[in-house]
């Protein structure tokens, strides 16, 4: 682990966690900084036994702890990352220390309770998918049958997926998977055998499943961006929620309900980051990207011009004199 105290400056993220059989609490601390030779790191300080009540005092001493045991100066933290649990919040508060909610929170909470909204005109074709998921989860035979009519009518060979309620991104692979497997699914349906009635995919349900992909897709698109770990995410918020008509587009050909789900999800996201602090955090953190990326490319082009030589060349023989240099230093290294 790269010697962390000798960071200029420290951003750290937190969760609270718990083993689902046992329900034992947990709570992880990341430390997030560039190295000497500008390159991110990020060092899991550890997972924390957090067995009291989850006060405010509480889990601001758990979190100062923690920094301290590795010897991390507090004026050195930028920011601290966590969900909108108020005790968290609050923790961070007493601390002092930068807060920012996480983006990714917020993004789930923005889509279930855009989803929610629209939940009349969605609930059916949820159960429906569910309960098609059910159907063969429960039946080998219908699996067997499954597979062979999606070779039979050329269909990837894919399972059913049944969302799970704190992931948003399930409930779109849901919806995405029965669009894909629809007409397999019929076929299997239309051979039933069994006294219990099936699911009954109807033109309704295909239509809202369609509009809901629609909906959440771009926003599957946004998330992959936001989830980096090897450059720094915050510097895109600001962009993302700024020009929303271009990371939401509404189509003219889209659907009312399409069109509620994306609007509904940018309300939520605008009213997560109307706070002037946070707003100010994001600002920063986009000037300076946008900055880096400026110097950088000026470094460049500066280079290139005081040293008028074929980079081409220049770059081979780089290349094959670190080729050299390798077995020098392991070789060095081990002894």
């Amino acid at each position: 682990m790269t010697n962390i105290s000798s960071a200029d400056y420290v951003a750290l993220t937190t969760d609270m966690w718990s083993i689902s059989n046992t329900m034992t609490p947990y709570m992880s601390i990341t430390a997030h900084y560039i190295d000497k030779d500008w390159v991110l790191q990020s060092n899991c300080f550890g997972t924390i036994y957090v067995p009291e009540s989850h006060t405010t005092d509480y889990l601001a001493d758990s979190l100062l702890e923690s920094i301290k045991e590795w010897a991390v100066d507090e004026r050195k933290i930028s920011c601290i990352t966590t969900d909108n649990g108020a005790n968290v919040a609050a923790a961070v508060r007493q601390l002092n220390w930068p807060w920012l909610n996480c983006f990714g929170h917020n993004l789930n909470v923005a889509i279930n309770n855009s989803l929610q909204k629209e939940k009349a005109s969605t609930d059916r074709a949820f159960g429906v998918c569910r309960a098609t998921n059910g159907a063969f989860s429960k039946s080998w035979h219908r699996r067997r049958e499954l597979v062979k009519a999606q070779e039979e009518l050329n269909i990837p060979n894919h399972s059913l997926i049944t969302d799970c309620p704190t992931r948003w991104g399930s409930k779109l692979k849901m919806t995405e998977r029965i669009l894909e497997q629809t007409t397999a699914i019929r076929r299997v349906f239309a051979d039933n055998k069994s006294r219990r009635p099936l699911p009954n995919l109807t033109w309704e349900d295909i239509s809202v499943l369609e509009s809901v992909n629609k909906g959440l897709k771009p926003v599957a698109d946004l998330t992959d961006v936001l989830l980096g770990e090897t450059y720094v995410t915050v510097s895109s918020v600001t962009p993302v929620i700024q020009h929303r008509r271009r990371v939401l587009p509404e189509n003219d050909d889209e659907t009312q309900l399409g069109k509620k789900i994306k609007t509904g999800i940018l309300e939520e996201l605008d009213a997560k980051y109307n706070n002037h602090a946070t707003q100010k955090l994001l600002r920063i953190s986009t000037l300076l990207e946008q900055t880096k990326t400026e110097v950088l490319d000026a470094i460049t082009e500066c280079h290139r011009h005081s040293n008028p030589v074929n980079h081409e060349n220049m770059e081979e023989q780089h290349a094959n004199t670190s080729v050299q240099e390798v077995p020098l230093k392991k070789k060095k290294h081990t002894e």
